[in-house]
């Protein structure tokens, strides 16, 4: 099921895609990052393979829920990967990272735009933040 509506504060066009018991998933139309209908769904399945360029629409969008979703999964993608493909927090502040991420993903070529974010980050993180030790 397929349905368009706008939102009271800024017409935005959703996109919803109805589910088999009954909830509804809406896909905001710039990011198409998927968002929940109800309070009590936590995770979206859906939004568990976005690429390089609906993380980095979500992560620059004007909808602050947009970007709330895109930093959580920046946390988790920063979470599973510290100490392993970049250095740790220890050594660097979360701003240098906030800067190197944003001008990395400002610059992508279109096979980069097209690759799953994960490992998009992963890659920038590990070349830009290597541990002078190797991985801990």
């Amino acid at each position: 099921m397929t349905c368009i509506r706008a939102m009271v504060l800024r017409p935005i066009s959703v996109l919803c895609l109805a589910w088999g018991l009954g909830t509804s998933v809406c896909a905001h139309a710039d990011t198409r990052l998927t968002r929940p209908t109800a309070d009590s769904q936590r995770l979206i399945i859906e939004n568990n393979n976005l690429t390089a360029q609906a993380f980095f629409s979500a992560y620059m969008s004007k909808e602050v829920p947009e970007r709330r979703y895109a930093e959580m999964y920046l946390l988790g993608v920063l979470d599973a990967t510290e100490g392993r493909a970049w250095c740790d927090y220890r050594h660097l502040k979360t701003i240098t990272l906030a800067e190197v991420l944003h001008s990395s993903l400002r610059s992508m070529d279109a096979r980069q735009r097209a690759t799953r974010a994960a490992h998009v980050i992963t890659d920038i993180l590990a070349k830009q933040f290597p541990c002078q030790a190797g991985p801990q």
